[in-house]
């Protein structure tokens, strides 16, 4: 992903400033758990506030210290348990700190509130390092021969590398590297291998664990230094070089006599699973590590491996939308960690089930689990990472019951664990989360910064993604301040304000000429629509490797659905940067893309003009271009209703538009996706009304209201186009509506001075996406079976979806131009069957 906004040329602080910002956030007083034990050097104490020497003393337990039943000890690199994803650094698997995923869920409202934290990110297993179950498969092993010479030294390495001293172990074993036998040098090899991995010298450890993969082909050893590879690709962020190297392990898996000769424990089978997984998701194909998590709880002979893969796969389930999905994995991790009797473990299980129902908006479900997370960590885990992220956790789902303070004080207490335990993933979240409740207050700047902190600390792809989406919001929403003061009511009568953009509009009016802004205030909308075009293009390599599967319909639908937001305050940043064609190609993006892809997989290679998802603006033109009528590209952001008129012209398409900026309480107190969706819905079901019929010829009724917000602006431009005279026939519109203006009754639309509807004058034909016309009209349906006597397939106005309201279904009713003479006239019906009846229980 290209890098389009760099963090030395930030808006709204000098760099004086963003420096005395960074050190209050990072100079926050450090307090410890009143009461909790924390591991001192392996010996327990009680921490208070005040225990200044026991701060300083303190240190994470190191669980591969403790020494096995038979005196050994084992080493990190080769524990069972799947590597924590995401973070970017090192693929052991000692590491139980939480997964660097997204810290939040976006918001259904379009307004541009930050993105719902649903708490800290779901978080893996708590891995306890016990003695790996191994898989009863074929043996395959390649026998090492040592003689008594060489045996001493792979003796003398082995205590080196329990030791932790690497560098002599190294030393130990460059005897053999000239040795005579097959043997003596594979075991120079591996041991030099994991020598100089634990330096991380990964360049010399790669050269050593080829050599041996190359010579130990087929068998347990060359699964190993597979594994290896793959340990290492993956600590260098090479992700599809890791997934492979863990795929030929996998392959060639079976027992290793080195790990033996070495005293180490070998990765279980269904460990290398979860980490070709983990590897192939930070790769962002989503559906093979679908797959490779399946597999893993497959190949699971133990309940620890089935708990790691269930919980991995919940996690990914929830980075892209799935919560339902992610549910279901996090009840099994609760079943599991209570038949393996992990308290641990548990505690996570609870954190992760409690994540989920927030993002499912259960939120008292979710506070009863996150407080239980919190009892079994402080009791179970009672170290700084463990707490801070049941703290944050507990900060997320207060803030969404609207408890504000309690929600600062948990994020405090959070931000103090997690800079106390030196957990950077920890502190990442945190300051993203307290940036979201600055958000919700619009303290901007404020919140600005905070998100630019986890930028500055975090290497995880979906962490930065969210803390992307989540600045560009903020610094939207303190230009759309700073652009307030600039804007004058209008004093034709509108009560919103109202511009045109468009080679037809070049002399127009100054009332209507869209305001012209300050260069501070231009750098605000850049820097938003830079950070929000980041996070597009995060969701297009995630959708590209999802789709193409009745899975992956799945998770496309719910990953644009949940990420709409980000387009929305994508249009209009681009908008007020008069970018307003390039904001079309981003609205079009995210228009009902999976129907455009699953056509688009089927005609693609049959299409005479060749198409590619996502359009470009000149494949956008080349459709509209293809056919006759006029289109109308309609997107509702929240804050704008933005409308394009694309209208062919020969060999040229005119494209003009207009958007009406509009107030949370426009319409009787509300905003226009709220009165769509239920007033004007309830009002039909409460009086019993038809839409066409309820008519005021003298007050404003709500279809009035309406043509006033979107008919009267777009007739001026069809005026502006030379292309609405005052004959009788009525024109053929081409409508692609979102899922907000979807609900608008284009056709009942009534101007009150000349009580003429909308209808009366076009005939509209709606399309769920320019895609899907593109697709569409290069392929004509063979025969078209009418009910009236028309020819024309452009004929009539397609049925109004049913609203339905607690069982209650009401329509817009029909045409007022049908009343007097059935399916006669300009609004004769194109249906091929009668519609069906549906009954009002």
């Amino acid at each position: 992903m290209s890098q389009l906004y760099h963090s030395d040329d930030q808006f709204g602080f000098t760099e004086a400033e963003e420096e005395t910002e960074s050190n209050y956030i990072r100079s926050r007083m450090c307090v410890v758990h009143p009461g909790v034990q924390y591991q001192d050097h392996g010996m327990p104490v009680i921490a208070t506030s005040s225990s200044s020497q026991i701060l300083s003393r303190f240190t994470v337990h190191n669980t591969s210290a403790k020494l096995l039943k038979d005196g050994r000890q084992p080493t990190v690199a080769t524990t069972q348990s799947a590597r924590v994803e995401g973070d970017g650094g090192s693929s052991t698997s000692t590491d139980r700190s939480p997964p660097m995923v997204s810290h939040d869920t976006p918001v259904t409202s379009p307004r541009s509130k930050p993105r719902r934290l649903h708490a800290d990110e779901p978080q893996p297993t708590a891995v306890r390092h016990t003695t790996p179950q191994r898989q009863r498969l074929p043996e395959r092993i390649e026998r090492i021969t040592l003689d008594s010479s060489s045996l001493g030294y792979v003796r003398v390495a082995s205590e080196c590398l329990h030791a932790q001293d690497y560098t002599k172990m190294i030393q130990t074993l460059a005897p053999l590297q000239h040795g005579k036998s097959p043997s003596t040098v594979a075991v120079y090899e591996f041991g030099s291998g994991v020598g100089h991995y634990k330096l991380k010298k990964y360049s010399t450890a790669v050269g050593h664990f080829t050599r041996l993969s190359q010579k130990q082909q087929d068998t347990g050893n060359g699964s190993l230094a597979h594994y290896y590879l793959g340990e290492i690709d993956f600590t260098q962020g090479k992700f599809n070089d890791a997934a492979s190297h863990y795929d030929r392990a996998i392959a060639s898996y079976g027992t290793s006599s080195l790990v033996e000769l070495f005293r180490m424990l070998a990765p279980s089978l269904s460990s290398l699973h979860s980490k070709q997984a983990a590897s192939l998701r930070n790769a962002s194909k989503v559906m093979a590590a679908v797959q490779a998590y399946k597999n893993a709880i497959a190949t699971a002979e133990s309940k620890r491996d089935q708990l790691s893969a269930h919980t991995s796969l919940g996690n990914l389930y929830q980075s892209v939308g799935e919560n339902a999905s992610a549910l279901k994995e996090y009840e099994q991790s609760i079943v599991l960690s209570e038949d393996l009797k992990d308290h641990v473990a548990l505690g996570w299980a609870h954190g992760n089930i409690g994540n989920a129902y927030l993002s499912l908006y259960q939120r008292e479900k979710a506070l009863f689990h996150l407080e239980k997370s919190l009892e079994l960590g402080v009791q179970h885990e009672p170290t700084p990472q463990a707490i801070g992220r049941a703290y944050n956790n507990l900060g997320t789902a207060h803030q969404a019951l609207n408890e504000l303070d309690k929600a600062q004080s948990y994020y405090d207490l959070a931000l103090s664990q997690a800079v106390y335990g030196n957990d950077i993933p920890g502190q990442a979240r945190v300051y993203g989360n307290i940036g979201n409740l600055l958000m919700v207050q619009k303290k901007y700047d404020s919140a600005i910064a905070h998100y630019t902190e986890t930028l500055s600390i975090s290497s995880d792809r979906s962490t930065c993604s969210t803390a992307y989406h989540n600045r560009g919001c903020a610094r939207y929403e303190k230009a759309e301040i700073d652009r307030a003061k600039l804007v004058r009511r209008r004093s034709d009568g509108y009560e919103y304000e109202l511009c045109f953009c468009g080679p037809q509009f070049s002399d127009i009016e100054p009332s209507y000429r869209p305001v012209v802004l300050t260069e501070s205030i231009m750098k605000q909308y850049r820097h938003a629509s830079q950070d929000l075009v980041k996070v597009v293009h995060y969701h297009e390599e995630t959708f590209q490797t999802i789709k193409g599967s009745s899975k992956g319909l799945t998770l496309s639908v719910s990953l644009f659905e949940s990420n709409s937001r980000t387009f929305h305050r994508l249009q209009d940043s681009l908008c007020c940067l008069e970018k307003w064609k390039e904001a079309l190609v981003y609205a079009e993006q995210s228009r009902s893309r999976t129907l455009g892809e699953l056509l688009l997989q089927r005609k693609s290679l049959q299409l005479p003009m060749p198409l590619t998802a996502p359009l470009t603006l000149e494949q956008i033109t080349a459709i509209v271009r293809s056919q006759e009528h006029d289109v109308v590209f309609l997107s509702y952001t929240g804050a704008r209703l933005l409308v394009w008129v694309l209208a062919p012209e020969g060999d040229s398409v005119s494209i003009n538009m207009f958007q009406v900026c509009l107030r949370d309480d426009q319409f009787e107190g509300k905003s226009l996706d709220h009165y769509l969706r239920y007033s004007l819905t309830e009002l039909l079901i409460e009086k019993n009304v038809e839409m066409y019929a309820f008519c005021d010829y003298k007050d404003e009724s709500p279809v009035s209201k309406l043509h006033k917000l979107l008919a009267e602006p777009l007739l001026r431009v069809f005026n502006a186009l030379g292309k609405s005279d005052n004959s009788q026939e009525v024109r053929d519109v081409v409508v692609i509506p979102d899922s907000y203006t979807n609900l608008m009754p284009l056709a009942a639309l009534l101007d009150a001075s000349s009580q003429e509807f909308l209808g009366d004058r076009f005939r509209f034909r709606i399309m769920p996406s320019l895609l899907t016309m593109g697709i569409l009209n290069q392929f004509p349906p063979k025969s078209t079976s009418l009910r009236t006597a028309t020819t024309s397939p452009w004929s009539g106005t397609p049925p109004s979806p049913l609203s339905i309201i607690a069982g209650n279904c009401g329509t817009w009713g029909s045409s007022p131009c049908n009343k007097g003479g059935g399916m006669g006239g300009t609004h004769s019906q194109m249906l091929p069957d009668p519609p069906p009846k549906i009954s009002s229980s």
